[in-house]
């Protein structure tokens, strides 16, 4: 996507707030009306005293002019305001559709980039924008009408500067033309280095419990010590560039202010016109160039903003890889089954299949554990179920409606799970609890960490429900956060269960008393179970083992072990 594409998309997002916009426009042009009265004015007082009129007849055009720098000085205070909350406006709401369009997109984009280069994109690229609607996108407007009118004033008063002037203006958007390039060029490295050292220094942030327990930690801040010099020295090198293309910028206005001064009074000595006139001329001069040196300097500032807007423009504009039915049966019109028919997928186009020619079946209020060794494609199930992802081939039902006809809302509303790894926000027990029903009462919320053997922990807090948990909730313990998890799914009281290996990181004290929570949860409902430790599902009603994204055996655990085969090897190496 090219720089005007670019500049002419952002422009465009801008429009959504154009009365806000338009009032920094308005107020833009009013300072730069100001600037061209006060030398009309001026040179008329000029002009009075040259030709020895009386100072009754100067001193009012000179508090005229006073009055209107004055008044200029009101409107700057009053466009510095509007532009600030034009440029808030916007960039709020852009936050807004970027936020709607990565929920639309879903954890499978999620899962192909890295957190650093999320937050430099989504945070603060988009704060980077605040500079472009603050300062370039209403200066441009004005700086284009202040110039066309000054320079239309100053071709009838004297063509020949006229001429003088738009060849000066033509230089300026020639000559810095190549150096542009470069300083493009020279801020697109900069910006890719800046987001990849974002990107490790939220690596190292995060796994900093394990770079210290490897000795790590000195070799990491090594590296990110240099990456940064790197940055350093991008930044160094766009600022000299930067420094070149505004020193022609300079030289040229320079020239031609004085080009145009020697054409002025070139055609003053020959009669051609009178000082006064000249002195207008050379007033209309400067208001010909001062909206674009200001222009230019605003752009300069903008030009850091034009990456992170490639990058979202280039996130707004992807497709989900997920598309939601519109219409589809409410979820009490489907019955708890769930079906794998025939079902291929692979996360990437060169990945050998996680799951190949699926096919399973799992009636409504059967529980079904699903086992194997790692990259079975055990995890996979869930996510296809999920909507996560769509298989390549087959086809997945929930309640005998293939889900790609179902709203993705439904699917969800139909499924709770517990997964291995639970995640809890940063915010309170109760916050993370109402997630899953946002409705629920403070008794419904209680019977719920009861049934997740949660209660007692909850009780000894001095602020019970309302006890903050900590970012991914770090100040709770690993089977803490599982048996809030669990609560969770408790408390959704969906239809269908799945439970990845959901008691993995409780203590042996509680498992247990919440196991049997979990199987009184599971008499009604259909369950899915994806387990690691096969002593967890030696009582579902079937156990299907997977290999290799297929089905290689099936049956109860007593039918399983008997047969000698793949099920038998498992139970054999826990064993060991």
């Amino acid at each position: 996507m090219g720089d005007l594409e670019v500049h002419r998309r952002l422009l465009a997002l801008g429009a959504a707030q154009r009365s806000a916009l338009g009032r920094v426009v308005a107020l833009g042009l009013g300072v730069s009306a100001t600037y061209l009265a006060v030398g009309v004015v001026t040179a008329i007082a000029v002009d009075r005293a040259f030709a020895g009129r009386p100072l009754s007849d100067v001193a009012p055009l000179v508090a005229a002019a006073a009055a209107l720098v004055g008044i200029r000085a009101v409107l700057i205070a009053a466009r510095e305001g509007a532009s600030a909350e034009a440029s808030v406006r916007v960039t709020a709401d852009l936050r807004r559709r970027l936020l709607a369009k990565a929920f639309e997109l879903g954890p499978a984009w999620l899962a192909e980039r890295r957190a650093g280069e999320l937050d430099v994109t989504l945070v603060e690229g988009v704060q980077r924008l605040d500079v472009y609607y603050r300062r370039f996108a209403a200066q441009a407007v004005v700086a284009g009408l202040t110039t066309l009118t000054a320079l239309a004033v100053v071709a009838v008063i004297s063509p020949p500067v006229a001429l003088v002037i738009v060849a000066t203006m033509m230089l300026l958007v020639v000559l810095p033309h190549w150096e542009m390039r470069r300083l493009n060029r020279r801020l697109t490295v900069a910006n890719e280095r800046y987001a990849d050292l974002s990107s490790e220094l939220v690596d190292a942030m995060q796994g900093m419990t394990v770079l210290k327990a490897y000795g790590a930690d000195g070799r990491t801040e090594d590296d990110l010590y240099e990456r940064i010099i790197t940055v350093r020295d991008d930044n160094i090198a766009f600022s000299r560039t930067g420094g070149v293309v505004w020193g022609i910028i300079g030289w040229l206005t320079a020239i031609g202010n004085g080009l145009a001064l020697a054409v002025a009074a070139l055609d003053l000595a020959g009669g051609g016109t009178t000082p006064a006139r000249v002195f207008l001329v050379l007033l209309l001069v400067g208001e010909c160039l001062r909206p674009v040196n200001e222009l230019s300097l605003a752009y300069h500032v903008a030009m850091t903003s034009i990456d992170p807007a490639r990058k979202m423009l280039g996130i707004l504009d992807e497709r989900p890889s997920i598309i939601s039915s519109a219409d589809g049966p409410a979820p009490p019109a489907l019955d708890a089954t769930i079906s794998f028919e025939a079902v291929t997928f692979a996360y990437r186009p060169d990945d050998p299949p996680a799951l190949d020619g699926l096919s399973l079946q799992v009636d409504g209020g059967e529980t079904v554990a699903v086992v194997g060794r790692s990259g079975a494609g055990k995890s996979t199930l869930v996510n296809l179920l999920l909507r996560f992802y769509d298989p390549q081939a087959g086809v997945i039902r929930m309640g005998g409606c293939d889900l790609r006809d179902l709203p993705v809302a439904t699917v969800r509303a139909m499924t709770a799970v517990v997964s291995q790894d639970a995640l809890a926000f940063h915010g309170t027990i109760r916050a993370n609890m109402l997630l899953a029903r946002p409705d629920a009462t403070e008794a419904q919320l209680r019977a719920a960490l009861s049934a997740a053997c949660l209660d007692e922990f909850v009780a000894k807090q001095a602020d019970g429900l309302n006890t903050v948990v900590g970012e991914r909730g770090a100040r709770l313990s690993g089977g803490e956060r599982q048996r809030l998890a669990i609560a969770r799914a408790l408390l959704q009281d969906a239809p269908i269960l799945i439970l990845d290996e959901a008691t993995a990181s409780v203590d042996v004290a509680n498992e247990a008393a919440i196991q049997a929570a979990l199987d009184e949860l599971t008499a009604d409902r259909t369950v899915l179970v994806i387990a690691h430790r096969l002593s967890t599902v030696v009582d579902a009603d079937r156990i299907v083992v997977l290999d290799g994204g297929r089905v290689v055996e099936a049956g109860t655990h007593a039918e399983l072990s008997a047969a000698n085969g793949p099920y038998r090897q498992l139970v054999s190496a826990q064993e060991v």
